[in-house]
């Protein structure tokens, strides 16, 4: 049986300064949603940036992917979820 799978939502940002614990620190967590299609290299997404590039980015790291959980009691979320490997 073929397995298929749905992008959800596909989010770039780049990188800033925010402030935590009374420190300033560099983060590229803030990604949003793009509303159009995104060109995808062996490095990133366009329009993306990481401030860690030790441990995010590059040709190993482009992309990040995180498993979304169908919510609802329907057998079609159930059967999604089950077809993900989710459950």
């Amino acid at each position: 049986m073929k397995q298929s799978y749905m992008v959800m939502s596909v989010n770039v940002g780049q990188p800033k300064q925010v402030e935590k614990n009374n420190k300033r620190c560099l983060t590229g967590i803030d990604k949003r949603p793009v509303t159009q299609p995104v060109y995808l290299s062996k490095l990133h997404l366009a329009g993306d940036a990481q401030a860690d590039l030790e441990h995010h980015g590059g040709a190993d790291k482009a992309v990040c992917v995180y498993p979304y959980y169908l919510k609802g009691s329907g057998g079609e979320n159930k059967r999604l979820n089950k077809e993900a490997g989710l459950v």
